[in-house]
């Protein structure tokens, strides 16, 4: 979803790259006219919301959620300048391609600087069956 100006070249573009909906209890969190809502004047917006009570002729109305229900949508932001020949939308789905299949991922687990880097050498304090090379254990019981 992109708002841009064709007179000056910019705009600006939202992409939806991942969206789960589950309830913690199972099954499905609720949803209530789940859709992009966009205003088109005065004022341009885009919402997205999962359970909107705006979105009919009762605006009053209250809409149940189940307990448990959790939201979760992961966008990027693009700002972008184009022109008019070439467009803008090809660099968008190509953009969107990059962000949902990347090349490759790579995961970093958090250390504490005290730790030294490699493995700990366990110390035992009740024997250890499971054979793990090097460890220090106190003497089998009796």
């Amino acid at each position: 979803m992109a708002f841009y100006n064709d007179a000056m070249g910019l705009g600006f573009a939202s992409l939806f790259l991942e969206q789960a909906l589950p309830n913690l209890h199972g099954g499905s969190a609720s949803q209530q006219q789940p859709y992009i809502y966009i205003e088109n004047g005065p004022w341009y917006y885009m919402s997205r919301g999962f359970v909107y009570s705006f979105g009919s002729n009762n605006q009053t109305r209250m809409l149940p959620v189940k307990a448990g229900s959790l939201y979760y949508d992961k966008n990027a932001w693009i700002p972008f300048a184009f022109t008019k020949d070439k467009g803008f939308a090809a660099r968008l789905d190509a953009l969107y391609g990059m962000l949902t299949h990347p090349l490759g991922l790579h995961e970093d687990a958090e250390t504490y600087i005290e730790s030294p880097e490699g493995w700990i050498t366990p110390i035992l304090t009740e024997p250890f069956e499971e054979g793990v090379k090097g460890a220090i254990a106190n003497p089998k019981k009796k």
